[in-house]
């Protein structure tokens, strides 16, 4: 009865969580957004003329240019992290990826271009962006992208006579020290947001797959109830705890009768389908603070857990031979299983837990073998009237 557990080959199967994972990513958008809009409010204050008095730090052309960028960028920042909230993962993910391509290049192209543009050290965040979000090829395709811009430009100013216009050449040094600060800031910002986050959906993800593999470790692939590893766990943490408290639990095991003969005459599907009903109804007749567990094949153990007695087991046991006398519908057709079980109680029984498994184990053989001689001695009588009926018909 008590095989060796067999150990399934555990395909590992990738679970993420594209709500968890992008949310975190678009709170860096969020943290973004609120840096150009903080951008934006001390331009505003600057241009309204406050009574306070700040220096000027660009003119009112550039003041207006780089408003604009910062309320849009920070629109659009907006705008993918409101994707994110309403379901639409991906595309806000790639919202928010557009968005840093063009800001950091808008950027670098309105402050004189590289490599003299305030923008060139946030270059660096694209392609971290592109690994962190898509992996290594698309981190390797930003900065290739990258690399390919900064040529063009190089290009066309010295070939073709580009002029890149620098909206802060009339800024002081003060600006220029602002605006680096700034931008750098940015960058930080997001890169520390992003590898934070991307750790934690690893994490996340990693704790996922401990779940899975523990639960196909405990659990019975067919019905979905305790397999035997899971079985003998609870019964040496029991065991223990019954020994130190003083108090009582019953091992049952059951074993279906003639469940081959579905097998072989309704195929195995029909007999899958009736070890999940008979699954389901065991663990009907037991509380739920008891444990129900597919030993093996068509056999099964209950472990009874403390405040029970005598009558509560018998109780339970007629319980079981009744609930699972009852037939079983499969594609229209009727099953009729009948069950044999045992059961040992500790200590009254045993100590030993291998002891009490044992023992319980021969009550469950004992009770199959009676029933399987009073089987056989009532086809024996019934032969026997029938050759008598044969008899009389003769003579």
């Amino acid at each position: 009865m008590f095989s060796n557990l067999n150990f399934f080959q555990l395909q590992k199967k990738r679970i993420i969580s594209h709500y968890s994972h992008d949310r975190l990513l678009m709170l860096q958008a969020t943290i973004l957004s609120n840096i150009f809009l903080g951008c934006a409010a001390i331009v505003l204050i600057f241009s309204a003329g406050i009574k306070i008095t700040f220096p000027e730090l660009m003119d009112e052309k550039s003041r207006e240019i780089f408003l604009v960028l910062d309320i849009t960028l920070s629109s659009i920042c907006l705008i993918a992290y409101g994707f994110v909230q309403t379901g639409y993962y991906k595309f806000g993910r790639e919202v928010f990826t557009l968005a840093a391509f063009l800001s950091t290049f808008a950027g670098l192209f309105l402050t004189g271009g590289f490599p003299g543009s305030s923008v060139v050290p946030c270059l660096i965040i694209l392609p971290v962006i592109g690994y962190l979000f898509y992996g290594a090829k698309f981190g390797f395709a930003s900065a290739a992208v990258v690399l390919v811009v900064i040529f063009m430009q190089w290009i066309a100013v010295e070939n073709l006579g580009l002029v890149v216009p620098d909206f802060t050449s009339k800024a002081s040094p003060a600006t220029n020290a602002v605006i680096v600060f700034a931008m750098s800031f940015g960058a930080i910002v997001a890169i520390v947001s992003i590898y934070q986050s991307r750790n934690n959906h690893l994490q996340r993800e990693l704790n996922e797959e401990r779940k899975n593999l523990s639960k196909l470790v405990s659990q019975d692939a067919l019905t979905g109830i305790a397999n035997s590893r899971k079985f003998h766990d609870e019964l040496q943490k029991l065991g223990k705890e019954c020994s130190s408290a003083d108090e009582r639990f019953s091992i049952i095991f059951l074993d279906l009768d003639d469940f081959k003969n579905i097998n072989d005459s309704h195929g195995h599907y029909a007999g899958d389908c009736v070890l999940k009903v008979i699954a389901s109804r065991i663990g009907k007749c037991v509380r739920e603070t008891d444990l129900v567990a597919r030993i093996g094949g068509d056999e099964f153990g209950v472990l009874l857990k403390p405040e029970i007695d005598t009558l509560f087991i018998d109780q339970v046991k007629i319980k079981l031979q009744k609930t699972l006398r009852e037939p079983i519908t499969v594609d229209c057709t009727q099953h009729h299983v009948g069950v044999s079980v045992g059961h040992s109680v500790y200590p009254d029984d045993a100590t030993d837990l291998n002891e009490l498994l044992k023992l319980a184990d021969q009550s469950m053989y004992e009770t199959k073998t009676r029933k399987s001689a009073a089987s056989d001695k009532t086809v024996q009588l019934a032969k026997a009237k029938h050759g008598t009926r044969n008899s009389i018909k003769a003579a």
